[in-house]
């Protein structure tokens, strides 16, 4: 799955992850994603008898309903950041291209999960006091140049964590098996992704390459508000360009 080379010049931005399926036992544990659903996403999510139901019925969160990919949303009450739970499922993962995969190719089953649909706006952190020292200035822009620690302070103040990079695999694939979460081609990287020919002061010829130092000096690239383009099969925006996202590390140790 490609990390596109728009955001080399922004790679502190951070998506949001909280894995609940330690919360469950047993099958009921399971959401079953192609059941009739009630108009009442709670009530639905309560009928599983699951640690998702306890989860949701919390003061942390607000179950809001379904998105448009049939995927049950929630609003994380002290981050203010739409959540949406992810199906578990089994997916091939990673990729042949050191340089542009970060995992090699492996079959991976995952737990269902919460991940933030969006990455993490300046407005969410700054509500729980972030600390950073931003580039750029904006709500609903996504919050960057961080440090570990200043990160692992947040999610700790939010009771969140950051995603394995298995976990954000899957949900930017979203069922896909191509290059890129809407196929192999990247004709229609545009409709998906803030990159370097459509983030700046104007629109770049396709057969512009990428410049460093064009992007960040004559073409005026930056990172855009989040939402702002077309989500993928599960319901996620900006999971190619815009920012990078930073995954929790692998194993144990310092985050560094």
């Amino acid at each position: 799955m490609r990390h596109h080379h728009s955001s080399r010049f922004f790679p502190w931005a951070a998506m949001l992850c909280l894995m609940v399926t330690a919360c469950g036992e047993g099958p009921n544990s399971r959401i079953d994603w192609r059941a009739e659903r009630p108009e009442n996403a709670f009530a639905y999510a309560a009928a599983t008898e699951s640690g998702f139901a306890r989860l949701l019925a919390s003061a942390s969160w607000s179950p809001s309903g379904w998105n448009e990919q049939g995927l049950l949303e929630a609003v994380h009450t002290r981050s203010g950041l739409t959540f949406v739970l992810v199906p578990e499922g089994k997916a091939t993962l990673g990729g042949t291209d050191p340089s542009e995969y970060g995992l090699p190719v492996r079959e991976a089953s995952v737990e269902p999960f919460l991940l933030a649909k969006s990455e993490c706006t300046q407005a969410a952190w700054d509500s729980l006091h972030g600390e950073d020292d931003r580039q750029f200035q904006g709500a609903e822009l996504p919050i960057e140049s961080m440090t570990w620690a200043q990160m692992d302070s947040w999610c700790a103040a939010a009771g969140l964590r950051l995603p394995t990079e298995e976990e954000w695999e899957y949900a930017c694939r979203a069922g896909s098996t191509g290059a890129w979460s809407f196929g192999n081609g990247s004709s229609r990287l545009g409709e998906y992704a803030w990159f370097f020919r459509n983030s700046g002061k104007e629109l770049l010829s396709p057969f512009e390459d990428w410049d460093k130092a064009r992007v960040e000096g004559e073409w005026g690239c930056r990172p855009h508000a989040v939402m702002g383009l077309a989500p993928n099969a599960f319901g996620f925006h900006d999971m190619h360009g815009n920012l990078w996202e930073r995954c929790a590390p692998a194993g144990p140790g310092p985050l560094d």
